[in-house]
């Protein structure tokens, strides 16, 4: 009371500081107290009239919101087969013609808001409410862009069920903000704590979506029914928090022994972070309903073990909600950028992500807004509740602790044995699509204990080399060729797609290699990344698909002292000295100790010892070492040696990160120069290109004989208005495909082998060599391979092509080969008893 006599005009500020609150919190969120244009049905119109340039009637919305909700696709109608809805990932609507219709059930709307694709092949739409046009769209544009679409429908101030919650919402606010100042519940220390907190939440959350606006592209935020710039979004998240401060405060008074029924509300911590699990990418509604639950079961074992180990369930809320929030981002960015979810072999690689995270073109949506603004929200909502930490003591406390400690290394047997057992099968060929249906948590856990390896059935040494001895080793006695393998980073050559022309050539050189050798198409199991698989898949003549999905074996299996079969190894047993270069660091996808198990006797890096810089001087593209350093740095050696060489060269100048305005662009598509990303990807190419055109050179006017096989480990990561003008729907296996070129300074025979996977590489190498004078032994392994070629000449993980049918499907082709293969990598891959011995050079 002495402290209120001296500071009367303390209350009266308050008092003014709170009125101001409300007056700014209703203008700030007004477009909420408004009422919308009232309606049974909402219709999607394509019209039969176009823009004359236009090339069709496409359209393509996704993420459609009525009042900031989702509509229910399932509810929505359709009358032609020319119209698709996509219920499942990115929902939305496809119509493929004109005079196509959909239509959504409604009562009223304030907002309408979706993502839509304008192109080249993309027409006019119209929205109706019932029979009232509410806007006419030309969606052409002669390049693709993704675009975003919002239109406020408000009448009006007006009272609705639609949001009638926000009147009560403050008519409670300000009764428990009159209450609150009345009896001066606003100086509990408790209250100036959380109230701070909200503070710092607040000013975490504008430098947050600060960040966020750099990979965003939208011009403000549309979140309910209101649009909002980015200060506006902050004020008015900060006001709520402080809004849930006011009403939990007074609640904890009014409710006195009941405030601990509050506890409840924990219950739905499961609920939300399995929004946020879903909501960067997809969205919970994706996920069938089995698989809710189970979703929901292993999130809350994961709380409750949280919350034993950190003694606080608040505590364990806060973490486990920022984990899901940032994995949820993180889960985006791999599928826009490699087409594939997070998995666990990526929690092995995040120092080579950050290693290149500078160079990999981010873009986040609207929705990572959305669930930022919400997991703010929650964390200012649990602050506010009125509950107090119960008093442990302090050797319960521990003993607590240590039970969470060991639940936490438990917590992988426990959540296996949930997901262990479901039946279920994944869908490869749109692994994102399996992980919106099944939910992250669910997908991500049991990928994880399916990646484990396990003997094949019926597996034993006997029956191995059973196998091996139906194909005997055919031995060579004639001279030793150098063998260069030059793994290309993102290399493929897009010439071949249909309407596209690339000025200047960038492979100029790679086609005199085809036409004086051997060439052929690569399809492979990685997009846009995972280049260590392609590199294991070349080397080892292993095949991922035979794996259990996920495995990544650089890094799972060739740890430290565990040398395991390879081209490698075989040339060093035939007196080759075997050289690896590759210009990273050694650590980069564990390389140093992986090919030094896969026989590879010298490495050289850019931080080895001696490094790549001791027998050739550096030059650069974009950053990177070149690839004709590479080259030139292999001629080198090739001439420096007296023994033959295998040379391994895996090159980094084209890799993604191809947003560059200040690269070389030389290279333009059909003459645009807007396409960014492409001229750089070209043009850096054609650098490679001429590079690889010196190699050539060199080689012609040395004496040393030389084969070099050169090959793309994946496709690049191109924008998308590139892939929707030339490659419409070409996902898979388009996606999938490179290209493999061998060509030599002496005389090859004419072959093709048509259209591979990685693993068969080194067979067709040691095939085409066989009939030349430089012949090299080929093992009993080769030699199966070469005949599995027959019927199973591509092996994914994502399927196999199928010589009957002339498609890609699921499964093995042929289980009997494929059972034979199983046995033969598990017994070289996996089994130590395989009998290899130490090579040196």
């Amino acid at each position: 009371m002495k402290k209120m006599t001296q500071y009367p005009h303390i209350s009266k500020i308050v008092s003014i500081l709170f009125v101001s609150f409300v007056v700014l919190f209703i203008y700030i969120f007004r477009s909420e107290f408004y009422t919308g244009i009232e309606g049974s049905t909402m219709r999607i119109v394509s019209l039969d009239k176009n823009n004359e340039e236009a090339l069709g009637h496409y359209q393509d919305l996704r993420n459609i919101k009525i009042n900031g909700s989702n509509v229910d696709m399932n509810q929505s109608m359709v009358e032609t087969d020319q119209t698709h809805l996509m219920t499942t990932g990115t929902r939305g609507i496809i119509m493929e013609g004109p005079n196509q219709e959909v239509r959504f059930p409604i009562s009223s709307v304030s907002t309408l808001s979706f993502d839509y694709v304008s192109g080249s092949y993309h027409g006019i739409i119209q929205i109706y409410i019932d029979d009232q046009l509410i806007e006419e769209m030309d969606t052409y544009t002669e390049y693709y862009h993704t675009n975003y679409y919002y239109n406020d429908l408000s009448t009006g101030i007006g009272i609705s069920r639609h949001n009638i919650g926000w009147y009560l919402a403050v008519m409670v606010t300000v009764f428990a903000g009159v209450y609150l100042i009345k009896h001066n519940l606003w100086k509990n220390d408790h209250f100036k704590w959380k109230l701070m907190l909200i503070g710092i939440l607040t000013i975490g959350l504008y430098g947050v979506l600060k960040i966020i606006s750099q990979f965003y592209h939208g011009n403000s935020i549309h979140w309910l029914t209101s649009t909002f710039s980015i200060h506006s979004v902050t004020v008015g998240v900060g006001l709520i928090g402080v809004f849930f401060l006011i009403n939990s405060t007074v609640l904890e008074v009014l409710l006195k022994h009941y405030v601990e029924w509050l506890r409840v509300v924990y219950l739905g911590i499961p609920f939300f972070v399995l929004y946020l699990l879903q909501a960067a990418w997809s969205t919970y509604q994706d996920i069938a309903s089995p698989f809710f639950m189970i979703n929901i079961l292993l999130i809350s074992i994961i709380i409750v073990v949280l919350s034993l180990f950190l003694t606080s369930i608040r505590m364990a809320s806060v973490v486990l909600v920022a984990i899901a929030y940032g994995t949820s981002i993180i889960n985006k960015i791999l599928i826009d950028t490699r087409n594939i979810p997070l998995q666990s072999y990526h929690l092995r690689q995040v120092q080579d992500g950050l290693n290149v995270a500078d160079t990999v073109v981010i873009e986040l949506n609207h929705q990572v807004i959305i669930m930022t603004l919400f997991s703010t929200l929650f964390m200012m909502g649990i602050i506010s509740l009125p509950l107090k930490r119960q008093t442990i003591p302090k050797l319960k406390r521990w003993q607590a602790s240590l039970t969470g400690a060991v639940a936490l290394l438990l917590l992988p047997f426990m959540t296996t044995t949930v997901t262990s057992q479901v039946e279920t099968e994944f869908y490869f060929w749109r692994m994102a699509n399996s992980y919106a249906e099944k939910g992250f948590l669910f997908s991500f856990i049991e990928l994880y204990n399916r990646s484990k390896i396990t003997e094949p059935d019926n597996y034993s040494i006997a029956k191995a080399e059973e196998i091996l001895q139906e194909y005997p080793d055919n031995l060579a006695s004639g001279l030793q060729p150098n063998i260069v393998l030059i793994q290309n980073e993102s290399l493929y050559d897009f010439n071949s797609f249909e309407g596209m022309e690339l000025m200047p050539n960038p492979f100029v050189h790679m086609h005199r290699a085809a036409e004086e050798g051997i060439a052929g198409d690569l399809t492979v199991s990685v997009y846009g990344g995972g280049t260590a698989n392609s590199e294991y898949e070349v080397l080892s003549s292993h095949a991922l698909s035979i794996f259990p999905p996920g495995t990544f074996p650089f890094q799972q299996l060739l740890n430290k002292s565990n040398r395991r079969p390879s081209i490698a190894t075989e040339l060093a047993n035939q007196g080759y000295e075997t050289i690896g270069m590759h210009p990273q660091t050694l650590t980069n996808y564990n390389r140093d100790n992986a090919w030094m198990n896969l026989g590879i006797n010298e490495t050289y890096f850019t931080d080895s010892t001696p490094d790549i810089a001791s027998f050739v001087e550096y030059d650069h593209v974009r950053n990177y070492v070149s690839d004709a350093t590479l080259y030139q740095g292999t001629m080198n050696l090739i001439n420096d040696r007296e023994e033959p060489i295998f040379s391994f060269v895996a090159t980094m100048q084209g890799h993604g990160g191809y947003d560059q305005p200040e690269a070389n662009q030389e290279v333009l598509v059909n003459g645009d120069a807007d396409l960014l990303q492409e001229s750089v990807y070209f043009s850096t190419m054609k650098e490679s290109d001429e590079g690889f055109g010196q190699l050539m050179d060199q080689l012609n006017q040395s004496d040393e004989p030389t084969i070099v096989m050169m090959y793309g480990d994946h496709q690049p990561t191109l924008s998308d208005e590139f892939y929707n003008k030339y490659m419409p729907g070409a996902e898979i296996p388009y996606q999938y495909k490179t290209n493999y070129v061998i060509w030599a300074n002496f005389d090859l025979p004419e072959k093709d082998y048509g259209t591979i996977s990685p693993n068969y590489l080194i067979p067709v190498l040691l095939d085409v060599l066989s009939e030349t004078d430089y012949a090299l032994d080929v093992n009993s392994f080769y030699q199966f391979l070469l005949e599995a070629m027959d019927t199973m000449s591509v092996m994914t993980t994502w399927g196999y092509y199928d010589p009957n049918t002339d498609e890609y499907v699921e499964s093995p082709v042929d289980d009997e080969v494929f059972s034979q293969y199983n046995v033969l990598q598990y017994y070289r891959a996996i089994d130590k008893r395989y009998p290899i011995e130490p090579t040196e050079n």
